[in-house]
């Protein structure tokens, strides 16, 4: 009667986890049902990868998920639904994993409902976008579980499974790399710890040894069969060019200390906000001998894990948020939570892991000691982080989630609870850890998704944009769209416009709002302009379709492609024999460093020339005259600040071999006070193109 009581008991545990798995996912799905994209440049590169370019020409090695997201076309103009489903069942689907890790710490119960929790917290936002942190996402609880199944799976197996699995996430996100140390180290203190002798670390060095063999193995392996060699690359070209110019551009520890500094006072306010009784817990686990005795191994292993991967992540996002402090005012301040967002499981399964504890108060001064401290700093947190820090929902929901300042939230009534729980905790771990998991969590996502419904209206609702991108689609075919050349003041929404195009070779253009299109600015490579905003045309120009968002106008292309160089490469290999008055090749071309920039081409130029150039005005020389010279003819024109491509065309003497470009004001940066870079610099130059008439 006994076992047949136990079974039932178990069986309606594990419908009602089933049901409310179930609950969230439909929640969830109807919270982003009539949404448009909002996260760009990020969902239109990644659609762009997955669905409209050959898996072999893409530059983000996340080949496992484009492949997979690359299904999606089955959908038609449905695409970005099924990718959101998709996102789901990745994004629910993780909760058993979790479930399984947090067992070995935890009774059926809570495990079940930390796996809950984890899926319904405000990580779920992401599964409205089309990005790979759904999938990225399940690949780390996956890894937690099979890192922390110690007792069921032989040493070897195991590091080997995680090191694979490991492997396989970093053609999700190559970020996955920077897990590799950590998990290594994870497996040496695990055969350490197993056996504190010879034998137990030598177990713990092999087993170190054998997942980060794993990992490379999987991701090498896999990527071979993805794409071929291409797929044998640690980076791929995107993240290998950014390493490249980080280190061009002179960027060292020392030199990104002070901004890392900055971010990680940020991000440790935040954790302080979101997971002070964790912490706690983690503190009091790594000061006291009696809580690591008590506590047993599997729970050690999970706090040794915690430390180890939420570490890397967090060590990754401040560095790269120190890299980027430098590209505008509130880069620095951007608190990008997204590189860690899928290790804040771990805090919560460790809340999970004390609930096993007794129910008895305890007579300990540290927990009290450590209570008190992070009481004071969730206070001082609340203060601090909003008025020094910038919360944007793609980077950091969690955060954003809290409310801080923001009308009608509850932020003060939960970390009110949250102070109160940590009282709690000091005088019971199982009292306050109870309390952590069935008060202050669902307090804080119902708080959240407060928050959530009020960001999420603006995206129920068309901009020009949208409206701009979707008349495209609607009205031109699949191959007038690959001619469609997308005009804005914003990249951002551009790109927008660009997802609903949704055509391989559509491209963009950033002109300032309000400035006249000249006919230089016209697409000579493409056959349609499809302007967003108030821009005054061309005269002479066959508009097609104009309202008081956009615009659509027939550019019939008249060119035959001659060559092409890009500025980022080499001289005297192709188009360009060399050049004058340019500085060294950067990641994405090269800037100008003299009051004239010669282009020599290595043969003649047509006597009938379609020029093509990208590129950009730097500082005081946005909006004034750029001279362009072949031989004895000029023309001249004005440059945005944002790259784009102007087209000119020349009659020349079918003898020149030399392009000439006049720079109005040459300065330095340092001398605008920007940095201490003393090259004068006028334009910056991306891209050569010439051709001649197809007629």
């Amino acid at each position: 009667m006994k076992r047949l009581t136990a079974l039932l008991r178990n069986r309606l545990w594990e419908t009602g986890f089933g049901l409310a798995l179930l609950l969230v996912f439909a929640y969830i799905a109807a919270r982003h049902a009539g949404t448009y994209p909002s996260v760009f440049a990020d969902e239109q590169i990644y659609s762009h990868f997955a669905r409209l370019v050959r898996l072999e020409d893409v530059t983000i090695p996340s080949y496992l998920y484009l492949s997979a997201y690359g299904l999606t076309n089955a959908c038609g103009d449905a695409f970005l639904s099924c990718a959101r489903y998709l996102n789901l069942l990745f994004f629910v689907g993780s909760a058993p994993f979790i479930y399984l890790a947090t067992r070995t710490v935890a009774p059926k119960p809570v495990a079940m409902l930390a796996a809950v929790l984890c899926v319904a917290a405000p990580t779920s936002t992401y599964t409205g976008y089309f990005m790979p942190e759904s999938m990225y996402f399940f690949g780390f609880a996956v890894l937690t579980w099979l890192a922390l199944a110690q007792d069921r799976m032989h040493w070897a197996a195991r590091a080997t499974a995680a090191g694979a699995v490991l492997g396989l996430m970093t053609l999700v996100k190559v970020h996955a790399l920077f897990l590799a140390p950590s998990l290594a180290l994870f497996m040496a203190w695990l055969g350490w710890n197993h056996s504190r002798d010879g034998a137990g670390l030598g177990r713990g060095v092999a087993a170190a040894v054998l997942s980060v063999a794993a990992v490379f193995a999987a991701k090498f392996i896999a990527g071979f069969l993805f794409v071929g060699k291409d797929g044998l690359q640690v980076l791929g070209s995107f993240y290998g060019n950014q390493a490249s110019e980080g280190v061009s551009a002179g960027a060292t520890l020392l030199t990104l200390l002070p901004a890392a500094w900055f971010s990680l006072q940020g991000h440790l306010m935040s954790l302080v906000l979101l997971f002070a009784l964790p912490l706690a817990a983690l503190a009091w686990h790594g000061a006291s001998r009696n809580a690591r005795a008590a506590a047993g191994p599997q729970a050690s292993a999970l706090m040794v894990y915690t430390v180890l991967m939420l570490g890397a992540a967090l060590a990754l996002t401040v560095f790269y948020t120190a890299s980027t402090a430098s590209f505008g005012p509130f880069d620095g301040k951007r608190l990008h939570a997204r590189y860690y967002t899928f290790a804040l499981i771990l805090p919560v399964m460790i809340a999970a892991a004390h609930s096993a504890g007794s129910w008895r108060p305890s007579r300990a001064a540290l927990p009290w000691v450590l209570a008190a401290l992070l009481a004071a700093a969730i206070v001082y947190a609340s203060a601090a982080l909003p008025a020094s820090y910038l919360f944007l929902v793609a980077d950091g929901p969690e955060i954003v989630a809290l409310g801080l300042g923001k009308p009608g939230s509850m932020a003060t009534m939960v970390l009110a609870v949250e102070i109160a729980v940590l009282a709690l905790w000091a005088m019971s771990r199982r009292l306050g850890s109870l309390a952590f998991l069935l008060v202050f969590m669902p307090l804080y996502i119902v708080n959240g998704e407060m928050t959530f419904s009020t960001w999420m209206s603006q995206y129920r609702q068309a901009n020009a944009y949208d409206n701009a991108g979707r008349y495209a689609r609607e009205h031109l075919t699949q191959e007038q769209r690959n001619g469609v050349r997308i005009a804005g003041d914003n990249l951002g929404e551009l790109l927008r416009a660009r997802f609903h195009v949704d055509a391989p070779q559509a491209d963009t253009m950033v002109l300032p709002a309000g400035w006249e299109i000249a006919p230089y600015s016209l697409p000579g490579r493409k056959s349609w302009l499809l302007v967003v905003g108030d821009y005054k045309l061309p005269a002479g120009v066959a508009t097609v379709f104009k309202n008081a968002q956009f615009a659509l106008v027939a550019a019939p292309s008249n060119n035959r492609a001659l060559g092409e160089a890009k500025l980022s490469a080499p001289f005297g290999n192709g188009l360009l024999a060399g050049a004058d008055g340019l500085a060294g090749p950067e990641g994405w071309g090269r800037w100008s460093n003299d009051d004239q920039v010669r282009l020599h081409f290595a043969q003649p130029l047509p006597k009938r020339l379609n020029l093509f150039l990208t590129m950009q005005a730097f500082g005081p020389n946005v909006g004034k005259d750029f001279v362009v010279r072949v031989g004895g003819a000029e023309q001249r024109v004005k440059l945005a600040p944002l790259r784009h491509e102007i087209f000119l065309q020349f009659d020349t003497d079918g003898l020149q071999k030399t392009v000439t470009i006049d720079v109005p004001q040459a300065v330095s940066p340092k001398e605008l006070g920007w940095s201490g870079d003393t090259r004068r610099i006028g334009l910056g130059l991306e891209r050569v193109e010439i051709g001649t008439p197809a007629d």
